[in-house]
């Protein structure tokens, strides 16, 4: 808890797309903010799997801070 900022991590075990899951955990949570990295998996793989961050900034209705 710094600058008066409370944050929680919450580990989550799960086969879902985890995008549906960062998603749906937002919205349980009634999160203000949902704070994610702004790259991971290149190249090919990336092309197969597509990308969590790319689907959750298209469909959150929560604001996200996306770091690189």
């Amino acid at each position: 808890r710094a600058h008066a900022i409370e944050a929680k991590a919450l580990p989550i075990v799960t086969c879902d797309s985890p995008s549906q899951v960062i998603l749906e955990q937002a919205d349980r949570l009634d999160a203000r903010l949902v704070v994610m990295g702004a790259y991971g998996v290149r190249g090919l793989t990336a092309l197969l799997m597509g990308s969590v961050t790319r689907e959750v900034l298209r469909q959150s209705q929560t604001p996200l801070f996306l770091h690189h």
